[in-house]
């Protein structure tokens, strides 16, 4: 989808280079374009019953996510992307600091894109995983395909989503062009 001379453009390209940005900024270079991506597609389809923790204090409150995102390298806050969700699940200690975070935003009535992030102090003690399961559960109940995006260098992430039970079945590619080119 895009512009016809886009498209005429892409043709010459096979589906693998597509989903390479710098193919994508080639197409659209001179038009100004900008790329995101690539980024895996990961589903989950299952809920899960082991949240590997009991009864977390969970908070729910945009404040939370505010406060959490503040803490996290601005980078890793702008890929979560929590303030652009909603359904947030944030695990908070006694203090009431929120440690993890993930939320979910519904795309076409069908899928829940999911985001999550933890403070840099409290990496690798699972609190991903807590919020995540959660937060993937909800978008089952709600009926809706949770989706999990991951920049192909972020291990870390795509660990995560392989523990929840997601699967990598694709790849997105986009390439944004400013409005007097479109």
């Amino acid at each position: 989808m895009g512009p016809d001379w886009a498209i005429e453009r892409a043709e010459h390209y096979s589906d693998d280079e597509l989903t390479d940005g710098a193919t994508m900024l080639t197409i659209t270079k001179d038009h100004g374009g900008s790329c995101s991506g690539p980024r895996l597609l990961s589903f989950a389809a299952d809920v899960g019953t082991e949240i590997g923790r009991e009864d977390p204090l969970i908070s729910h409150d945009l404040e939370h996510v505010l406060a959490l995102q503040s803490a996290c390298p601005p980078d890793d806050a702008a890929e979560a992307d929590l303030t652009g969700k909603r359904n947030w699940f944030t695990l908070v200690d006694d203090a009431g600091t929120p440690l993890s975070s993930s939320g979910y935003a519904e795309w076409q009535g069908i899928l829940a894109q999911m985001g999550a992030l933890t403070s840099p102090d409290h990496r690798r003690r699972g609190h991903g995983a807590v919020v995540s399961r959660l937060t993937t559960n909800d978008a089952i109940d709600a009926g809706l395909i949770p989706q999990w995006r991951s920049h192909p260098g972020n291990t870390a992430s795509r660990r995560l989503a392989a523990s929840l039970g997601y699967e990598e079945l694709g790849v997105h590619t986009s390439a944004t062009l400013p409005r007097s080119t479109v």
